[in-house]
């Protein structure tokens, strides 16, 4: 695992800070891959059939939430949530089979706006007139956050946070992720004043 961690640590980091460099359509492309694989797996949490339309419908929902900042007209998000509300609930109405349809019609609309609308704050962020260096100062302070809970929390963590949902999480591990949060937030934000310009406010 930890092989793995470093492999796509390698690899993903420089290809994100590119992304995240050089804006549209690099940055969109790389969000809407999130949002595909993110909804998928949350999809597949909720135990929802691979073969049922309703989850493409869910992925496709998504990516319209997603990328909805790039449109600015100031109806596009409300045109999205309701497209998406109508024409999933008429698929459960109409499929033939009403076994578990409420339960797979939830999961679908929680996950298209859990994942879909909830990136789609990635896109406002970056366009703002500083927003390569926000969202630059947002990924490398959740990085910090991740390494310093994954590697402290494997090493000291003893004191379980909730064993049913995530067994490998810890208390240890979660108080040096936000430790870890912080210092990477102030490192991140003083080389990017001084390199870039960067006027924080703290």
């Amino acid at each position: 695992m930890l092989r793995l961690r470093v492999i796509t640590g390698a690899v993903g980091v420089p290809l994100i800070g590119l992304a995240i460099w050089f804006g549209a359509p690099w940055f969109s492309i790389l969000m809407a891959a999130a949002a595909v694989a993110g909804t998928l797996e949350f999809y597949r949490l909720g135990g929802l059939d691979k073969r049922d339309p309703l989850l493409y419908l869910g992925v496709l929902w998504a990516l319209g939430l997603l990328l909805s900042p790039l449109y600015r007209s100031p109806g596009t998000l409300a045109l999205a949530v309701t497209t998406g509300l109508v024409v999933s609930a008429l698929w459960t109405l109409c499929r033939r089979s009403r076994e578990n349809a409420l339960r797979d019609w939830a999961w679908t609309v929680a996950g298209a706006l859990y994942v879909g609308w909830m990136l789609s704050y990635w896109l406002d962020l970056r366009g703002l007139e500083d927003g390569r260096n926000w969202v630059l100062l947002a990924i490398l302070t959740i990085f910090a956050n991740d390494t310093g809970a994954f590697f402290i929390g494997r090493r000291f963590g003893r004191h379980k946070m909730a064993p049913r949902i995530s067994p490998a999480k810890t208390w240890e591990g979660a108080v040096a992720g936000l430790v870890s949060a912080v210092v990477g937030a102030l490192i991140v934000a003083l080389g990017l004043s001084h390199v870039l310009s960067f006027h924080l406010t703290l």
